[in-house]
């Protein structure tokens, strides 16, 4: 019982260990208290965009489509543009995600850095991933 436990625990440690923190605070992507991006969202929050820090270059859009079914969610799409790469992807997968919960995603799958900057070749591995 004892082993279990403490297993159970270290498993618990580990996890809460290499979980970030996602905030969005006055306009800007917070992770890890650190400032990332700015992000502006329109549309009652269905669509979302990524800017640098600075505000100036947008580099991700991102849409949440219900398809006209608003009480049906199985269809419900999420859109995807690197505006930079010119990449664009859709994803039933990710519908179901929040904002912050993407983002946090594409984080952990190291689509983007702490200063900001968009790996191509992890991008392209998540979209792989979640097409």
């Amino acid at each position: 019982m004892k082993k279990t436990l403490i297993i159970v625990l270290l498993a618990l440690v580990s996890t809460v260990s290499y979980a970030q923190k996602v905030k969005f605070k006055k306009g800007k992507i917070v992770i890890d208290g650190k400032n990332i991006f700015s992000y502006e969202r329109k549309e009652f929050g269905t669509k979302f965009t990524i800017f640098s820090l600075d505000g100036e270059d947008e580099l991700v859009y991102m849409e949440h489509d219900i398809n006209g079914t608003n009480t049906y969610f199985d269809d419900d799409i999420k859109k995807l543009v690197f505006l930079d790469s010119e990449i664009k992807f859709h994803s039933y997968s990710l519908a179901g995600y929040s904002w912050k919960k993407l983002i946090k995603l594409l984080y952990k799958n190291k689509v983007f850095n702490d200063n900001g900057e968009i790996d191509i070749k992890k991008l392209r591995k998540f979209m792989l991933k979640y097409q």
